[in-house]
């Protein structure tokens, strides 16, 4: 298991996380994950020649998947005040440059800075207004958003730290912890036999 995984078969993450690329993925895994829809044209081939460079990296063992893994959320992640499509491509652009510089401080800076100006809220609308929304995302063949917007899920849901607040008076990790117990090695007496 160590040889294949890095870890035994116990509730364990392996080793600490220790390393700067580690350390900006932990960043980058608490962002909402509001991302620009990939450009299409010189700057989509570009972003996935990009995405390939990290997965082959990781296929010959010189990068860990935590790089790979962060790549598409912070070169995409959306900005507030970007909305045409020539300022999208241009702002991809710049962030895939600055991936290649190896500035994933300053992307993981940006992209938090992006993520906390986003919305949180959602607004108020009519009965009318909602079913165009619905319609809208029905007809763009978005079933699974058209769903969650129906049932008002589009917000919740996302990473909880183990610190937050998980009602009734407990944390997650509390209620974690009552829900999946220690860890139990059994042994095996005798063996089987197949009759």
């Amino acid at each position: 298991m160590t040889e294949a995984f890095g870890a035994t078969l116990e509730n364990s993450e392996g080793s600490p996380r220790t390393g700067r690329i580690e350390k900006i993925w932990e960043r980058a895994a608490l962002l909402r994950g509001r991302v620009y829809r990939l450009p299409g044209g010189s700057v989509g081939r570009e972003f996935t020649s990009l995405i390939v460079t990290e997965f082959d990296s990781l296929a010959k063992g010189t990068q860990t998947s935590e790089r790979a893994s962060m790549a598409g959320k912070l070169i995409l992640q959306k900005d507030k005040k970007v909305k045409k499509s020539s300022d999208i491509r241009r702002l991809v652009m710049r962030r895939i440059k600055m991936w290649k510089d190896d500035l994933l401080e300053e992307l993981i800076q940006e992209a938090e800075a992006c993520d906390r100006k986003l919305s949180t809220g959602v607004t108020k609308m009519s009965e009318d207004e909602a079913i165009l929304v619905f319609s809208r995302l029905v007809l763009q063949g978005k079933i699974r958003e058209a769903v969650r917007f129906l049932t008002n899920r589009s917000v919740s849901g996302g990473i909880l730290k183990p610190d937050d607040d998980a009602g009734k008076g407990k944390t997650v990790k509390e209620v974690l912890e009552a829900k999946h117990p220690p860890l139990y090695i059994g042994y095996c007496f005798g063996s089987i036999h197949n009759s």
